[in-house]
């Protein structure tokens, strides 16, 4: 818990420096590094949840190595977001990066503090169901925090994409001449299906955004 306060207390601080304009570039590596460095931290970070939830529920004898092992991970992550948001020029980006870090540390402090409720103890099932919606809260966290980033224009994510989703948006309530001919179940299955593509294809960009930039503009095609 003192390596995630620590890491707070950094992450804090340079918020507080961005919001006075006086946040300045770091220069150990370029807003790519630092984006790979934040996927590498978030990708750890998430492999742990579930070990952390099962040593909690019910394996005390791996409980404490697993907390020890995500703890490694809060300083780079913190360090990660910091070196990232340094290179934003946008400052209400920067804010919302490090806004997105904070829920996500948050929601790890959580869970940290229910897994040492638990205990490890099988018969503490009353505290099961709050570990389980730690552990999903994280996981929401971790894909806010990495869409947030990839999202800004710095990080080179197609503006014709974000342009189309615009234009999308302005289409949702124009009338479809052929609906009249195809049936509610029907029109829903293809909501359905095409949601489904989208989330799919959205999870790939997350995760191939800083490591295999090229494969953006065709999974993009599949959310237009």
């Amino acid at each position: 818990m003192e390596k995630l306060r620590g890491a707070q207390t950094e992450l804090e601080q340079a918020a507080i420096s961005a919001t006075a304009g006086q946040l300045k570039p770091l220069e150990a590596t370029n807003l790519k590094g630092y984006q790979e460095q934040l996927e590498s931290a978030t990708i750890e970070i998430k492999d742990l949840i579930e070990p952390l939830a099962e040593s909690a529920k019910s394996h005390p004898e791996r409980l404490g190595h697993n907390v020890v092992t995500m703890s490694l991970y809060f300083e780079p992550l913190s360090r990660a977001t910091i070196g990232a948001a340094s290179k934003l020029t946008d400052m209400t980006r920067q804010q919302d990066l490090f806004s997105q870090a904070r829920t996500l540390m948050e929601a790890m402090s959580d869970m940290l503090k229910t897994s040492k409720d638990c205990g490890g103890n099988p018969n503490a099932t009353a505290l099961h169901p709050r570990l389980d919606e730690n552990v999903e809260t994280v996981t929401e966290a971790i894909q806010d925090l990495r869409m947030t980033l990839e999202m800004a224009p710095e990080s080179g994510l197609s503006t014709s994409l974000i342009e189309n989703i615009h234009k999308s948006r302005g289409t949702l309530h124009e009338p479809v001449s052929d609906a009249e001919n195809v049936s509610v179940m029907a029109q829903h299955e293809v909501i359905l299906g095409n949601a489904r593509a989208i989330a799919r294809a959205s999870q790939d960009m997350v995760g191939k955004a800083s490591i295999n930039p090229d494969c953006l503009s065709g999974l993009a095609q599949v959310c237009l």
